[in-house]
């Protein structure tokens, strides 16, 4: 009965691991002065450490900037067709 009760246990521990499989999300932060004084991307690239993911990110923080602004932007518009990403 406790070969059993151990093999059940593998078996979940097994599982349980590829269920909780670790995620590479790539970010895009297009934003303001709010976005870059306080440093929002590292913030929630720990956030994402701490979750045993891994993020990649660049950004192009301007201050003052709007949408509109990043929508004319060179800069703004060659990340975002860089590459692939999950967020922007």
């Amino acid at each position: 009965m406790k070969r059993y009760g151990l093999l059940i246990l593998l078996v979940i521990g097994y599982i349980n691991t590829f269920a909780q499989a670790k995620k590479k999300i790539n970010v895009l932060f297009l934003g303001n002065s709010y976005t870059y004084v306080n440093n929002l991307p590292q913030l929630i690239k720990d956030i994402a450490i701490a979750n045993g993911d891994t993020l990649l990110y660049d950004s192009n923080c301007i201050g003052g900037y709007t949408f509109e602004n990043h929508f004319n932007d060179v800069t703004s518009c060659a990340k975002i067709k860089a590459q692939a990403w999950n967020f922007v």
